[in-house]
Formats: structure tokens, sequence, C-alpha cells
């Protein structure tokens, strides 16, 4: 009995300690439960107080959206910041996903998704890209607002933007470059920014499926690219052909090395089992890549790279090929497979005119990049 007694005693303990151990390995969960959730949604014990915004002293409210801040920059909504706050006059192109900001004599571009800033068409690079936030568009305040002009400060979480230039003075209209196929050639130099682009085939249909030509879709994408191009004011831009007729290849190869800086000659695919698919972009090395910085091969991953990121596609990579116009060329030259007419899947997201958009977009943030990262 008395053993009994010592044995139940010892449980009761064991018991007691167990309890208050469990207690307290609870306590120590709870409260790194609370402190976690604090972590990641430290709006839940102290909602963050919002942004404000001061132009010339006058508070803004009534915003579509306030600003934002990521990476430590200040995001405003583009047309109620810089048309009804500054003055500024604001459009935005949704074709090709740029905002164009004018104020006096200095002219914006911005793309969405891209750290480029072009001023006058200087291009120059933004901590942080302009943005589509809940419908909205959101641009880098102090990037866009000190190129036009204004001063800019952040206190106590609210922008100050205020006017330090002279009343804005309307500049006379720039003509757009004309696009010609027998144009005088520019002259050469450190700043020559020169693209040639070549839609590829033209009075021969190239590949066909369900009644589309490889020919038009080369032609569709080379027009929207075109115009990127020739919006931007920074480069300036010649074709091989504007409509379908025969244009040779010597004949491409030999105007693209006499005018130009950069040539690219816009292709689609085809095979013969249907479940190939994915962009591909081809060089070739030659001996003039010796003498420069940017070679094919530098811009044939620079612009594989940005058609991926924009378009989410297959990657074939970017590859040598022995194409009359890479083998002749005497500028870095690129050829561009954009996808396979071929895969039904892919087929029907090349005839779209939103994708076609999407792929001008990235050969032209591409052409932007080499550029401003090499020099001719």
């Amino acid at each position: 009995m008395h053993f009994m007694n010592k044995c139940l005693s010892k449980k009761i303990k064991f018991g007691v300690i167990y309890l208050n151990l469990k207690k307290q390995i609870c306590a120590v969960l709870i409260s790194i439960m609370c402190i976690a959730i604090i972590i990641i949604n430290p709006l839940s014990t102290t909602a963050a107080a919002p942004i404000g915004l001061v132009i010339n002293g006058q508070t803004i409210t009534g915003m579509p959206m306030p600003p934002v801040i990521q990476q430590n920059r200040t995001l405003v909504p583009a047309r109620a910041v810089f048309q009804d706050g500054l003055g500024a006059e604001v459009e935005w192109q949704g074709e090709t996903r740029t905002v164009s900001i004018s104020y006096g004599e200095t002219h914006i571009l911005l793309v969405i998704g891209s750290r480029v800033i072009i001023v006058n068409g200087h291009p120059s690079d933004m901590p942080i890209p302009a943005q589509i936030i809940n419908g909205n568009t959101m641009i880098p305040l102090r990037a866009v607002a000190e190129n036009l002009g204004f001063e800019v400060d952040f206190k106590n979480r609210t922008v100050f933007i205020d006017s330090v230039s002279v009343e804005p003075i309307d500049p006379e209209p720039t003509p757009p470059p004309v696009i010609d196929s027998t144009p005088t050639p520019p002259p050469r130099g450190s700043d020559s920014r020169v693209v040639i682009v070549d839609p590829g085939h033209g009075g021969r249909p190239g590949a066909v499926y369900d009644d589309v030509r490889a020919a038009d879709l080369n032609l569709a994408i080379a027009e929207k690219l075109i115009q990127l191009i020739e919006e931007c004011g920074y480069m300036t831009v010649y074709t091989t052909r504007t409509g379908d007729y025969i244009v040779e290849l010597n004949d491409r190869v030999q105007f693209a090395n006499e005018r130009g800086d950069i040539m690219v000659t816009i292709h689609h695919n085809a095979w013969h089992t249907p479940y190939i698919n994915g962009v591909e972009t081809f060089y070739r090395t030659n001996e003039f890549d010796t003498s420069r910085s940017l070679t094919s091969q530098n811009l044939a991953r620079i612009i594989q790279r940005q058609i991926l990121d924009h378009t989410g596609r297959n990657d074939r990579g970017s590859r040598t090929a022995d194409f009359v116009i890479l083998r002749y060329s005497e500028i870095p030259t690129v050829l561009i497979e954009v996808g396979f007419m071929s895969n039904p899947e892919e087929f029907a997201t090349l005839i779209s005119a939103e994708y076609q958009w999407w792929v001008a977009q990235a050969i032209f943030e591409g052409l932007l990049e080499a550029f401003l990262l090499y020099s001719q």
C-alpha cells in the first residue's frame, strides 16, 4: 500500500510538472505566433498612415489612388499629379503601354515595366519602373518631377512638390522621322543610333497556315516596332520593305551595311511536328565584332531575354546560324524567329495584335538596352 501511495504521489507530481511544462510551451508558442503575425502583418496592430501629397503648398486630395512606396521610392498616379496638379500634358498609349509627359520644352517617355526614362530623346536608368497598379498608371515621382524642373521632398509620410522652373513655353512640334526604303545615308558617329528593321519575306509568303502568311505577320510586328522607335525619338529607323514585294537578301544586307548601326530581321517559324514551339534568336560572329563593343551575340542575348520576359514563351535560346543575312552583315545583326506557326496554340497567339505589340515592345526595349550598354 505504501508502495502504491508512493507511485501515485510520483505520478501526480510528474503530472503537475508535465502540465506546467505544457503550459509554458504553449505560452512560448503563442508568443512566437503573435510576434510572427505582427512581423508579417504590421497593420494588424497599427495601420500605417497614408502618404500625403502637397503641391506648391496645396494639399492634394481625391486622387484615384494615393502615392505608394516601393523599394524606398514613391510612385504616384501620372495624370492626377503631373497633369491636374502640375499642369503638364500627360498622354497614355495603351497599345504601346507608354506614358508621355510634356512640360514646356521637356518631353518624357516612360514604358510600363521598364526602368528606362527617355528625356528629350536621351534615355537613362530609373531605380524603379513605371507600373499599372489597380488599374492606375503609377510612375516614379522623383525621376519624372526633377527632370521637369520641380523640387521633391519627403517628410513625415508626406511628399512635397514645388515649382522652381519658369513658366513653360510650348515648343515647336518636331516632325517624326520618315521611313524610306532608299534614304540618304546618315552620318556615322559615336552617338549614331540607326536601326534597320527587316520584315522577312515579302512577295514570297513564307510559311502559310489557315491562310495566314508568315510574310504578313513579319510585317505586322515590324510596323509596330517602327512606331515605337519613332515615338521614342532616341533612335532613327529605316525598313527594308513597307509592303508585300520582293527585296532580295543581298539587297537587304547591303542596305543595312550602308545605313545602319543595328539590324533586326523578323521571321516566324514552322516545323513538321506540331508540338515544337518557342522563341529563338540567331546571330553569327564575324570579323567586325573584334572592333566594337556591341556584337551580334550581345544583341541576340539581350533581345531573346526581353522577348521571354515580355511574353513568357518557351526559350529556344540565342544561337549561331549561317543565314545569308547574318553571314554578310557588317553591323550587329540578329534574326528573330518569333514563334512556330505550326504549333496550334502558339499560332493562335502569334496572330493576335496584342501579342504582336508585346513582341515589338520587347525588341524595342532590347534595342534601347543595347545602345545604352554598348557604344558603337
